[in-house]
């Protein structure tokens, strides 16, 4: 859940769901059955670096945060099936496309680089050097925080159907400039939804 996807467009609406054909119960469910493959390579791998970087698997704070971005994607995915089926298909692309800028696939190596950096060592500090003690409340504390976020980055796909991880115009869906719901605050809400609330809480 990485960006906008709305930038170099012109003016309009936010939804495409009437510029494509609804989805039938056959294709919903391949989109439900990738969503579900995705998301257990994509937090098995998350989960592989979680509790290699903890030297253990008795690491509450890693099922908490593998049980909150789990059962958030499924659930938020399951219902975009639903009621934003274009939305989800293009969400589900991988992280390199065809029509992408050629500055936007060059920084993506360095930014999953300090994704993943990041939560080892963030983790190694938590569970194996314990060099920043938290008492369980700022856990939990956390743990709500990063649940807010997703429902708030939930927020924004509902909003924004135009939502792609990738930025690319998006002309045979009718992309459009946005400028309701979180985009009434800020320009950029992925990034805010993203980066500070998921980062604090985790």
């Amino acid at each position: 859940m990485a960006d906008d996807g709305n930038e170099e467009t012109r003016s309009g609406a936010g939804r495409a769901e009437d510029s494509e054909p609804s989805t039938g119960k056959a294709e919903t469910m391949g989109l439900v059955l990738n969503l579900i493959v995705q998301t257990i390579v994509w937090f098995g791998f998350m989960g592989a670096i979680i509790f290699g970087a903890a030297g253990t698997t008795d690491y509450t704070g890693g099922w908490l945060y593998l049980g909150v971005m789990v059962l958030s994607s499924v659930v938020f995915g399951t219902i975009m099936a639903r009621v934003d089926p274009s939305l989800l298909r293009e969400r589900l692309k991988p992280p390199l496309q065809k029509d992408q800028p050629l500055a936007d696939k060059l920084i993506l190596i360095p930014i999953l680089l300090l994704i993943f950096g990041g939560m080892g060592f963030m983790v190694a500090d938590a569970a194996r050097w314990r060099w920043s003690a938290m008492p369980s409340s700022v856990q939990w504390a956390g743990c709500g925080l990063l649940l807010a976020a997703m429902l708030f980055i939930y927020w924004i796909m509902r909003t924004n159907s135009f939502a792609a991880p990738v930025v690319k115009l998006q002309k045979d869906r009718g992309q459009a400039v946005i400028t309701t719901g979180p985009y009434a605050i800020v320009r950029h809400p992925m990034y805010f939804g993203t980066l500070l609330p998921t980062f604090l809480g985790t």
